[in-house]
């Protein structure tokens, strides 16, 4: 049976594990978690392509110009693993320098060029608040805990301080300006990709709690033909479940430095946190776009 290769792309903390659970319920879909993490217990895996490069091709991964040569034959490696229809790789923006040269910027995309030469479809799903990314990161880094899932169950409530424990506004900055730069080069590599379907965070869980949004899944339906089959089910556990202003403990900071700034609109949060269940301080002056044109309206006016 001829099998299809997908790629699930994104950053970290981007809600990929809610939505490669829904994609794997799929009876044509088998999924494989992150292929290029670095993790101890994910390098013993079976589907680990750091593994198969080093282990099983030998000197030939000493050469960066047999990476991509390398990453094609472990894709048929991962097709021979299962009995289904479609194969979806989970991979992340910085790990696609594992095949190029070792230490390449993400604008050196050899990987990239190979999914669109090849046709390979693309969901890339994005986090728009970057500020959330930034918070989930590092609670993620101070619990040493990368994956939220249900069997985790309730992860302890924490309060952090944003960017880190320095709480460094210059580097808050020039990380936010950093996340920007790549997404603005992820959005030129698949400009016009025809095989491409973009999927939000705020789009799959509109609201806390709920279940993958049926919209975005019969979008995927769509995308990679086949009947909208999927079992979905409440995604209840997250890094970060209450909303921004009760997390960072440098809240005050945090604002008064991006007020003024592109990253201003971070700061009304996801729209699962924009309800009357969680309102912020009135001393903080809440902000609240509903839509895309309010936002450019209001940085057109300036």
């Amino acid at each position: 049976m001829p099998k299809n290769l997908v790629i699930l792309l994104s950053r970290q903390r981007s809600g990929t594990n809610a939505l490669r659970s829904v994609l794997e319920s799929h009876p044509k879909i088998h999924c494989f978690f992150e292929i290029m993490s670095y993790a101890e217990k994910d390098l013993k895996r079976k589907e680990s392509f750091i593994s198969f490069a080093k282990n099983q091709c030998g000197d030939r991964y000493d050469d960066p110009a047999n990476h991509l040569p390398i990453f094609q034959e472990f894709v048929q490696v991962l097709h021979a693993m299962h009995d289904k229809e479609i194969t979806v790789i989970d991979l992340k923006y910085n790990s696609t320098h594992h095949v190029s040269a070792q230490w390449a910027d993400l604008h050196e995309r050899p990987l990239f060029n190979w999914f669109q030469a090849a046709e390979v479809p693309v969901i890339r799903l994005r986090r728009n608040n970057n500020l959330k990314f930034l918070l989930s990161n590092q609670i993620a880094i101070m619990r040493q805990q990368w994956h939220d899932t249900d069997e985790d169950g309730k992860p302890e409530a924490m309060n952090v301080v944003v960017p880190d424990e320095t709480g460094d506004m210059d580097y808050l900055l020039h990380r936010l300006r950093g996340l920007q730069l790549e997404d603005w080069i992820l959005d030129v590599d698949f400009s016009g990709y025809d095989h491409l379907c973009e999927i939000t965070y705020s789009e799959m869980f509109p609201e806390l709690g709920c279940a993958l949004n049926q919209n975005v899944l019969q979008r995927v339906s769509d995308f990679l033909q086949i009947d909208c089959e999927f079992n979905p089910k409440p995604w209840s556990s997250k890094s970060v479940p209450r909303p921004l202003w009760e997390v960072i403990k440098n809240w005050r900071q945090v604002s008064a430095a991006l007020r003024g700034t592109e990253f201003e609109h971070f700061l009304a949060d996801e729209p699962m946190f924009q309800n009357g269940r969680f309102q912020q301080p009135v001393a903080q002056s809440p902000i609240a776009f509903s839509t895309a044109a309010e936002l450019l309206a209001k940085f057109s006016s300036r």
